[in-house]
């Protein structure tokens, strides 16, 4: 059972009440290339509790089980073509649930004809190092995102108190030897908020952190919370930020909103309230917005 919105970028959102006091949320994105990337959630609630992110403010409820982590996926690949591609970024901390995100991510290429190949599939951590070095050694050797906010510790420390226990140091050796080890290039998503990291400082800082992962290098415009205080940077210190890792020639991709329209956005999710007479829609029905 599940409610759908659909956003006018054609990014769809599911809700699926699973009993506890909010609902899970899980985005299809799409692409004009036609690219259709599943973004699923693994915890109710999250339990690292970033201040910046609405689903932090939530708390954290309880795990969720391999069955609840591909209830997700089957049911955004009910309401268009199959994703092509899966990431586990959705809410709560994948890495803190590592079990049922590894059963769950055997299960989908067992299951499914249509599943993504390995080589499609990407799981997101904000920095638990013990688990990026568990992952590493058991796999499955997928791909790894770092949300890194910053590498100015007292800035990351204060904003993603979960990871705090963690430097950054040791989180960079621990993305060194997960490279090394599966070959994987990792991924360093920056979620840019105006007045918090977004000056050259902080750019030049962040491509001297980058230049021996050799990484690629996500920017991501700040998406606006209700009752956050937070705002995304202006285009243009954005292009700048970016003009300046690539000058340093780490490779750098601008990340445009998609799904605000339906709260789906990176950072958004958990705007979403159990309503029982919604439940029951099917994907022919006419799109809804949060």
């Amino acid at each position: 059972m599940y409610s759908i919105a659909k956003d006018k970028d054609g990014t769809i959102k599911v809700s699926l009440d699973l009993g506890g006091p909010f609902p899970i949320e899980a985005v299809l994105l799409k692409t004009p290339s036609g690219r259709r990337t599943a973004c699923l959630s693994t915890q109710l609630g999250c339990v690292l509790g970033c201040k910046f992110c609405k689903t932090g403010t939530l708390g954290w409820v309880r795990n969720l089980s391999s069955d609840e982590i591909l209830a997700q996926y089957e049911a955004l690949a009910q309401t268009a073509a199959p994703p092509s591609n899966v990431v586990f970024m959705g809410m709560g901390e994948p890495l803190a649930n590592l079990a049922e995100v590894k059963k769950a991510i055997h299960l989908l290429l067992r299951r499914s004809k249509d599943a993504p190949a390995l080589r499609h599939i990407t799981v997101s951590t904000a920095g638990m190092v013990p688990s990026i070095y568990r992952l590493a050694q058991e796999g499955p050797a997928v791909y790894l995102t770092l949300s890194v906010l910053s590498v100015r510790e007292e800035v990351r420390r204060t904003l993603m108190p979960g990871v705090s226990a963690f430097s950054l140091t040791e989180t960079k050796e621990a993305l060194l030897y997960y490279r090394n080890r599966t070959r994987k290039r990792p991924t360093l998503a920056v979620v840019l908020i105006k007045g918090v990291n977004d000056t050259m400082e902080d750019a030049y800082l962040l491509a001297e952190y980058a230049k021996d992962l050799n990484p690629l290098v996500n920017l991501i415009p700040y998406n606006p919370v209700a009752g956050l205080p937070y705002e995304s940077p202006a285009d243009d210190i954005i292009q700048l930020f970016y003009q300046i890792l690539t000058t340093a020639k780490i490779p750098t991709v601008r990340r445009f909103p998609r799904g605000r329209g339906v709260y789906g956005a990176c950072g958004q999710l958990g705007h979403s309230r159990i309503n029982t007479a919604r439940i029951l829609r099917t994907p022919a029905e006419e799109d809804c917005s949060f």
